[in-house]
């Protein structure tokens, strides 16, 4: 502190307004970005009935991370899905927002890498380290992606805070070390419920302190004193697994149906886990650019084949051990910050599953060390080339700008899907899921978008080619695929979507898409059959399909419900058992819009005018939130708001009725609806 003052100097302040600045900056596409939410975000957040009020945290601590949406997925992140249900409650399912607070948590977390670097390293290296972390592209999924990357900030912001504690307290008194040595564990068991990737926690706190090596030989009290809070730790972690072991029903092994490695052998574990390592280590120190969906790696081909991978692996690790003997601190960081990136890439090998083997979000806690690792190197080569210092920090600031300009546009293409996928098909031009995803993207605008129409069916139709052989892991994505095309084509040709369906329920029994497909098939089509008996057989194998899907196949989801309860809306006589199935699929959604549409158009059908209003008023407020955001939405807004409006008029409530279409034509794109009740299904 300043001498006579009680302010910090700015030398000791501006590296933190300089790292906050930076982590800022490079996530402003995300920041000002009002897209929706992409990829696994839509299911697991703004699908996500659980993280509505009706959910109580009880339920939410008990839950698994996919519910039942992957039933082989033994995944528990209690302490993520509570923070994601905090900003639910606070702004809606608002995507911004969303991003918005993993923004704000990676600022915090690139303040808390500043910190640790300082434990480790002089003051210059240590901000070097801090500001490529910051910066680093291959943070853009974790940042931008709501669910899933919220789980890798949190899980890596508590182990940040334990690895702080932990070694505040090897330096302090032992009463001060008793007090802080169960705080730092708690924070450990905080990002173990986080995510599963922090079950490598205790070994990096290890492999940091080994970086501050004390004088003198080893002796059984200093070995002791070593181990005591590691053996702390380990009870915690018994109580972590044994909780896990309760809210799994005892299912916390790998499991052969499971997405990652479901039915791999430990040894073609390993080998996969090799390759991924050393391509995780590549990604934490260049400016990679960002793609949604890595293909597996090859055990004999590919960029890096598995077993060339695991000479890769021992030619890095190997001398990386032998630093951590040097003399010198910096080289023993250097030392440490490579093994850490690769021992923290140790939970890919899915033995307690982490649901995915290359991600560029898994890299999050990874680039921390190899941040570390880069900062000890510039660190070593300056102090050996003091002349070129000027040069070198010229280099090193080129390098944290060319990191920052690749995470600018990383973040942007998580903010849509389109993008994501575009740039995932810039590196890997033959990979189907790619090809797949973007046309499903191009679907979405067919019906106003020829053009995009043409761009759909060109890569699905890529995408089929690619999973023409439809076994194991790519079986569902070949259902996927001709879901999506028959979908496109169902307008125009029924029997080639028929035929698609009908391939996608038999390459993928459990997959929804195919039975609810073919019912809606039908029904679509029953209403054109100009003999009755032809209608009714449509409606008959309509409701078939969707009571197949309802009741066995994917009961736990909104579409199953509606599906049928629309079938049965069409149906003489049904209207008790379309209600019934409406009720449930309202039950089922997080943003039921389209089932209270359905619900309040047959209620009115009824005479249930009041009930009927309160589904589409909830409805049109749905609605509203995404009339800025998405075109289905504004135009589901503009066709039902004629019936909310004759809904009104015939209670006899006109003057509501003309101010709700009154102010509907002052904003063709954002009407001005009430907030739904507090007994709405918001």
């Amino acid at each position: 502190m300043v001498e006579g003052s009680g302010r910090l100097p700015l030398s000791r302040v501006w590296p933190f307004l300089c790292v906050a600045l930076l982590a800022i900056v490079v996530y402003l596409p995300a920041i000002r970005s009002e897209e929706g939410f992409v990829l696994d975000d839509v299911a697991l957040v703004g699908e996500n009935p659980r993280l509505s009020h009706r959910q109580g945290w009880e339920a939410l601590l008990r839950d698994r991370y996919w519910d039942r949406r992957r039933p082989d997925e033994r995944l528990w992140r209690p302490l993520a899905v509570a923070s994601l249900a905090l900003d639910a409650a606070r702004a809606g399912r608002e995507a911004p927002a969303f991003r918005r607070t993993n923004v704000a948590l990676h600022l915090l977390i690139s303040l808390g890498v500043y910190l640790l670097a300082l434990e480790v390293l002089p003051r210059r290296p240590a901000l070097l380290a801090a500001l490529i972390f910051a910066s680093h592209p291959v943070h853009a999924e974790a940042v931008v992606s709501a669910a899933n990357g919220r789980c890798e900030l949190l899980s890596l912001g508590w182990t940040l805070v334990a690895a702080l504690l932990h070694l505040r307290a090897r330096r302090s008194s032992w009463v001060k070390a008793l007090a802080l040595y169960p705080v730092a564990g708690a924070a450990l068991a905080a990002a173990w419920l986080s995510k599963e990737n922090a079950l490598v926690a205790p070994a990096l706190l290890a492999l940091l302190e080994l970086t501050r090596r004390r004088p003198g030989a080893p002796t059984p009290r200093r070995v002791l004193t070593f181990l005591g809070p590691y053996l702390l730790y380990a009870l915690l972690l018994a109580g972590y697994l044994g909780c896990r072991w309760i809210a799994l029903e005892g299912q916390v092994l790998p499991r052969s149906g499971a997405w990652a490695l479901g039915s791999a052998g430990f040894s073609e574990r390993l080998l996969l886990a090799a390759s991924t390592s050393l391509e995780g280590l590549l990604a934490s120190l260049t400016p990679s650019q960002t793609a949604a969906h890595y293909p597996l790696p090859s055990l004999t081909g590919g960029d890096i084949p598995a077993g060339a991978a695991w000479l890769g692996v021992l030619v890095i690790v190997a001398p990386s051990l032998g630093a951590l003997s040097a003399r010198d601190p910096r080289i023993r960081v250097l030392g440490a910050g490579l093994l850490g990136a690769i021992l923290a890439q140790v939970p890919a090998l899915n033995l307690i599953p982490i649901g995915v083997v290359r991600a560029d979000r898994l890299l999050y806690t990874p680039s921390l060390f190899a941040g570390l690792a880069l900062g000890a190197g510039a660190a070593v080569v300056l102090s050996r080339h003091p002349r070129r210092r000027l040069l070198a920090t010229l280099g090193l600031g080129i390098l944290v700008l060319g990191f920052g300009l690749r995470a600018g546009d990383n973040a942007r293409a998580w903010t849509r899907d389109d993008l994501i996928w575009g740039q995932t098909l810039e590196r890997f031009p033959d990979l189907g899921r790619a090809h797949l995803e973007l046309g499903r993207s191009y679907a979405a605008r067919a019906d106003f978008d020829p053009e995009a129409r043409a761009k759909a069916r060109h890569h699905l139709e890529r995408a089929l080619a690619v999973y023409a052989p439809r076994r194991g892991r790519e079986a569902p994505f070949a259902a996927q695929a001709r879901c999506a095309l028959a979908r496109l084509v169902a307008r125009d040709d029924f029997a080639e979507a028929w035929g698609l369906f009908e391939e996608a329920r038999h390459i993928d029994p459990s997959s929804p898409e195919g039975w609810l497909g073919l019912a809606d098939l039908y029904r679509r089509r029953a209403p054109t059959r100009s003999e009755e008996h032809d209608r009714v057989r449509d409606l008959r194998l309509a409701e078939r399909y969707a009571r197949t899907c309802a009741n066995q196949v994917a009961p736990y989801i909104e579409e199953s419900w509606l599906v049928l309860g629309q079938i049965l809306t069409q149906m003489p006589g049904r209207g008790s058992g379309a209600r019934e199935a409406l009720d449930q699929a309202v039950r089922q959604g997080a943003r039921p819009w389209r089932s209270r549409l359905a619900r309040g158009e047959l209620l009115a059908a009824s005479g249930e005018l009041e009930a009927a209003w309160e589904d589409y008023r909830i409805a049109l407020a749905f609605l509203k939130i995404g009339a800025e955001l998405s075109d289905l939405e504004a135009r589901a807004y503009s066709d039902a708001l004629p019936a909310a409006c004759e809904v009104l008029q015939r209670l006899g409530r006109v003057e509501e009725a003309q101010a709700l279409a009154g102010e509907t034509s002052t904003n063709d794109r954002t009407p001005a609806i009430a907030p739904a009740s507090s007994g709405s299904n918001r």
